[in-house]
């Protein structure tokens, strides 16, 4: 069973993204970029399931994820989303779309 793995954070993380780019985003995350489950799992519970989307559709690779890990820098979401729309053109990346004022 894959509790931890690539399909469990695709089941995840995959509401966050647009519907028509998920498919390509994941296989560039998990294959050109390196990304691992267990950053991606780590970036999940360290900064939430919608910038860990953000992050996957922003196209952040392994050791970009890494690098925030280790420096506990908390990812700047307008340039994550910024990033995701240019990567879902012409698609609007969900976890993109500006969060409702609490």
């Amino acid at each position: 069973m894959d509790t931890f793995g690539r399909a469990a954070l695709e089941r995840l993380l995959s509401p966050f993204l647009s519907p028509a780019c998920a498919p390509r985003l994941w296989s560039e995350a998990w294959q050109q970029r390196r990304v691992t489950p267990t950053s991606l799992w780590a970036w999940s519970r360290s900064y939430g399931d919608q910038l860990a989307a953000l992050a996957v559709a922003a196209g952040l690779t392994e050791t970009q994820l890494q690098q925030h890990l280790s420096d506990r820098r908390l990812p700047d979401r307008e340039a994550l989303e910024m990033l995701a729309d240019l990567n879902c053109f012409p698609h609007v990346t969900p976890a993109a779309r500006p969060m409702a004022a609490v």
